[in-house]
C-alpha cells in the first residue's frame, strides 16, 4: 500500500513537471486538471500564509494591517506563477499606485478564475477587496478574506448591499484605504474583447468617499486559460493601470453624473482592453463614445454655463482642465522634474501657459486659445 502511494506521488510529480513545461505528450485536459489542482493548492497556501501574517501583524505591527493583502498577494503571485507558468507584466503601477497614501477605488475587468493570479501581481498597499459573499464560505480563503477586511456583497439582498457600501466608505475614510472591485459583478468568459455591463456600486462608493476611480485593465487571456475548452498552457498577461478619473464635486444624488462616470470608465477600459490584447481576425474595434479624451476642440459648450463661482472654483470643473490634470498626475509620477534642464524649462513654461489659460476659462471666457487652437472646457 505504501509503495503504491509513493508511486502515485511520483507519477503526479512527473506529470506536473510535464504539464508545466507544456510537453505535447500530456493531453490538454490532463494538463488543465493538473494545473487547476496547483492553482487550488497555491490559493490554500497563500491563505494560510495570510492568516499567520495577519496574527503577527495584528500583534506586533497593528499600524500595518492594511498592508496584509499586498504581502499575501505578492506571495501568492510568485508561487502561482512558478507552478502554473503564468507571467504578469504590469504597466502604470509606479505612476499611480506606488504611493501608499494614495486613496482610490480600483475597478478591473473580470474574465475568469485566473484573475486571482493577475490581480495579485498588481495589488497595491493599503487596499482591500469587495467580493461576493460565497467566497467567505470557502475553507482557508474565507478566513483569510475576513482577516483582510474584505467587504462581502450579498447579491440577493439589496438592503445589505447598501449597508456594505456605506461600511466600505466609512472604512476607507477612517483607515485611509483603497478598494478593489470587479464592476462587472461576475466572470465574463468573453472571447470577443468586450465587457459586461458595469454595476454602479463601486462608483457610488468612490463618489461618497470623494476619491478617484482608477481603471485597471487585464489583457484577454483566453488563448492561455480557457475553462470551457479545458486549456491551460500558460503565458503572459498584460495589465495596464490607467490615469485616475476624479470624482471630486459629484453629488451622490446626481444620477446623471454617476452614469456618465460609469460610461466614461467602461468605454476607456474597453478601448484599452482591445488595444493591449492579442488581435482576433475579423474583430473590429469597439465603439467607445464615452472613453476618456481630455483635449477636444471647441464646439458649442461655453464655459460660462458651467456652475463655477468666482470665489471657489468647483473642484470637478477644475479637474477637467489640462493644468489640473497635469498637476494631479504629477503627484503619482516617478519623476516630475526631468533631468535635462532644457526639457525642464520648456515644461515649466508650458505649465505656466496652461495655468493662465485655465484662469481665463475660470473667469468665464467660454473658450480659450492655446497654440492657435481654440478649446472648450468639455469632458
Amino acid at each position: 500500500m505504501q509503495s503504491l502511494l509513493s508511486l502515485g506521488v511520483l507519477a503526479y510529480v512527473v506529470l506536473s513537471i510535464l504539464a508545466r513545461l507544456n510537453v505535447p505528450l500530456v493531453p490538454h485536459r490532463v494538463q488543465f486538471a493538473v494545473k487547476m489542482t496547483h492553482l487550488v493548492g497555491t490559493v490554500g497556501l497563500a491563505s494560510t500564509f495570510g492568516m499567520v501574517l495577519g496574527v503577527v501583524i495584528a500583534r506586533f505591527f497593528p499600524a500595518h494591517r492594511g498592508d496584509i493583502p499586498f504581502y499575501v498577494g505578492r506571495f501568492f503571485y510568485h508561487t502561482a506563477a512558478l507552478a502554473l507558468g503564468v507571467r504578469v507584466v504590469v504597466e502604470g503601477f509606479d505612476e499611480y499606485l506606488l504611493d501608499p497614501e494614495f486613496q482610490a477605488v480600483l475597478v478591473a475587468n473580470h474574465q475568469d478564475t485566473l484573475d486571482l493570479v493577475v490581480m495579485s501581481a498588481m495589488f497595491p498597499r493599503r487596499c482591500t477587496v469587495m467580493a461576493k459573499k460565497s467566497l467567505g464560505r470557502i475553507p482557508l480563503l474565507g478566513t483569510y478574506l475576513k482577516i483582510a477586511k474584505t467587504f462581502f456583497i450579498d447579491r440577493a439582498n439589496s438592503t445589505k448591499d447598501r449597508e456594505t457600501m456605506n461600511a466600505a466608505v466609512a472604512e476607507m475614510n477612517r483607515e485611509h484605504m483603497s478598494l478593489f472591485v470587479y464592476p462587472e459583478g461576475t466572470r465574463s468568459h468573453r472571447r470577443d474583447r468586450t465587457l459586461l455591463p458595469f454595476k454602479k456600486g463601486a462608483f457610488h462608493v468612490a463618489v461618497q468617499a470623494q476619491v478617484p476611480v482608477v481603471p485597471v485593465v487585464f489583457s484577454a487571456y483566453d488563448d492561455m486559460f480557457d475553462t470551457k475548452h479545458m486549456l491551460f498552457p500558460g503565458g503572459t498577461v498584460h495589465v495596464k493601470i490607467l490615469p485616475p478619473i476624479p470624482t471630486a464635486g459629484i453629488d451622490r444624488e446626481d444620477k446623471l453624473a454617476i452614469d456618465a462616470l460609469v460610461a466614461e470608465t467602461r468605454d476607456t477600459m474597453l478601448d484599452t482592453l482591445f488595444r493591449i490584447s492579442a488581435p482576433v481576425p475579423g474583430l473590429a474595434a469597439p465603439d467607445t463614445p464615452a472613453k476618456r479624451d481630455r483635449r477636444r476642440k471647441s464646439v458649442s459648450v461655453p464655459v460660462a454655463k458651467l456652475a463655477v463661482s468666482s470665489a471657489q472654483i468647483d473642484t470637478l470643473v477644475m479637474d477637467q482642465r489640462l493644468d489640473g490634470e497635469e498637476a494631479y498626475l504629477d503627484n503619482f509620477s516617478r519623476s516630475a522634474s526631468p533631468a535635462n534642464p532644457a526639457v525642464r524649462d520648456a515644461e515649466n513654461e508650458m505649465r505656466a501657459r496652461r495655468v493662465s489659460v485655465a484662469s481665463a476659462a475660470a473667469a468665464g471666457a467660454g473658450q480659450v486659445e492655446e497654440d492657435g487652437v481654440k478649446y472648450a472646457d468639455a469632458d
